[in-house]
């Protein structure tokens, strides 16, 4: 489908409250003249209450309203913005200083604004998400998935956001995670690591619990070890099933 700003075709276009559909490019942009002062979302192209299409938010809208959400907390009157040049470059050490001290606020404000800070990584290949969850950022993973990060992009050792959340112990984000359908949770890293072997190993109880609770998780049980009495326990039982 065709994006109704730039015609670009592209199977990832967003939905906004009216039914239009903007690709991720267009979108931030359009979404700065689609409310006024008192919240309310208007059509830019001048859909009225009897044409529009009921839909669920848009990743994009709820951004927006998650900003607001965040202004009104901190008591602040306006919504603020970050610079809105397409060419705007953010390096991945200042995106990762803001992700390490958790300010949420203006990460937001950049990733509304700046849509092509989802394509930055480190030289690694790591990606912000990889970093929310290395960081156990579970509020700012979800922003990046609310923006349309690709959840199963991996670094040059073939490492997902799965194994970051998993191998820490960082349960909040790992559940915010599997909670997709297009998660590749049984990802193998070069060393054949999965999310799950790496839980057991490190004896991160909780987050295996979770992921046992997953109707498609694989268990390499040549490969499974754990010293943790209630790891070994969960995996006895799951074998069971």
């Amino acid at each position: 489908m065709k994006c109704k700003v730039c015609s670009r075709t592209t199977r990832r276009l967003k939905i906004l409250n009216c039914g239009h559909r903007y690709c991720r490019h267009c979108v931030n942009g359009v979404l700065q003249f689609c409310f006024d002062e008192d919240g309310e979302f208007h059509c830019l192209l001048g859909c009225t209450e009897k044409t529009a299409v009921e839909t669920t938010p848009s990743p994009a809208a709820c951004l927006t309203d998650e900003l607001k959400k965040i202004n009104k907390e901190n008591g602040d009157m306006e919504l603020e913005s970050a610079p809105t040049d397409e060419h705007e470059k953010y390096t991945f050490k200042e995106l990762e200083d803001i992700i390490r001290d958790g300010d949420d606020k203006t990460f937001l404000l950049i990733l509304t604004n700046n849509p092509n800070v989802l394509n930055v990584r480190d030289d690694d290949g790591n990606t912000l998400l990889m970093e929310a969850a290395f960081r156990n950022k579970p509020s700012i993973a979800k922003y990046l998935i609310d923006a349309g990060c690709n959840i199963n992009d991996v670094n040059k050792r073939n490492q997902n956001a799965f194994i970051c959340s998993a191998c820490y112990g960082h349960h909040d984000v790992l559940n915010l995670l599997i909670n997709h359908d297009d998660t590749n949770i049984n990802n193998e890293d070069s060393f054949g690591s999965t999310p799950l072997y790496l839980a057991a190993a490190l004896c991160r109880v909780e987050c295996v619990q979770l992921l046992l609770s997953l109707p498609h998780i694989e268990i390499n049980e040549q490969r499974m070890f754990t010293s943790d009495a209630t790891i070994k326990s969960l995996l006895k039982e799951h074998r069971r099933k």
